[in-house]
């Protein structure tokens, strides 16, 4: 039965990927179409690794994006195979395919999934190779689409002061000549707290344009008040003596 199916796709996913290689574009056009017809756990099939790409491999919906009109993807982005939804003389089941893997959450290729696939590929801990004009690339976005700051904050996008050392947004802070913050008198000592180098004045892009990036994806222009223990104070004594005197 369909269902019967559906349970081995699930718990044998090796197994499914290899069956599927010896499966043809139109039979997978009528299995996506007829996924997509019974609207069996349409919210479960995002994560599946059922989804063909141009290479001939297989990938989980989410993780997929559609081919653009120009055919030109980055090699490196998990892109659908298009004749999955385009092959063949059955219109209806044609839809149907590419309704499915809409469901499956396959996306659009779009400037913000680019400039993720270059934070993972070289702005990451595991893989760090920045390239000067990425920076220009990551500003261009956020303006263009505000909501784009989120994507930044766990990758160290940003060359500090120190030397050979770059830093996440959350573990910088902007001085002079970018602002004056007076910063610098609190942190020059702080571990794990950069000051942002000041070889990016010289860039082409304008101070004000780097101070309103930086500022969205989480960089400090003003101290950080944190609530802390008294352990590690050298007047700790003196400190838990006065808890609860205070107004």
């Amino acid at each position: 039965s369909f269902e019967d199916f559906i349970k081995f796709i699930e718990y044998d996913k090796d197994a499914t990927t290899t069956w599927l290689h010896t499966k043809s574009t139109l039979w997978l056009q009528q299995f996506y179409s007829l996924i997509y017809e019974e609207q069996y756990r349409t919210y479960w099939w995002e994560y599946l690794p059922i989804i063909r790409l141009q290479d001939g491999t297989y990938e989980k919906g989410r993780n997929s994006f559609f081919p653009s009109k120009s055919g030109n993807e980055n090699k490196l982005l998990a892109v659908v195979d298009r004749n999955i939804y385009t092959e063949g003389k059955n219109k209806k089941r044609k839809e149907n395919a590419k309704l499915f893997l809409v469901e499956a959450e396959v996306k659009k290729i779009t400037e913000e999934s680019l400039v993720e696939l270059i934070l993972d590929e070289r702005y990451s801990e595991e893989n760090f190779a920045p390239q000067k004009e990425d920076f220009e690339r990551f500003i261009r976005l956020f303006e263009e689409e505000n909501s784009a700051a989120d994507i930044f904050s766990d990758y160290f996008i940003f060359e500090t002061e120190t030397d050979d050392t770059w830093a996440r947004p959350e573990e910088i802070y902007l001085g002079h000549p970018f602002v004056d913050t007076g910063l610098s008198a609190f942190y020059k000592h702080e571990r794990n707290m950069y000051q942002l180098n000041n070889r990016y004045q010289k860039e082409k892009i304008s101070k004000k344009r780097i101070k309103q990036f930086a500022e969205a994806v989480g960089a400090n222009t003003a101290l950080v008040i944190k609530e802390v223990s008294c352990s590690g104070n050298p007047d700790g004594e003196s400190l838990r003596q006065l808890w609860g005197k205070m107004a």
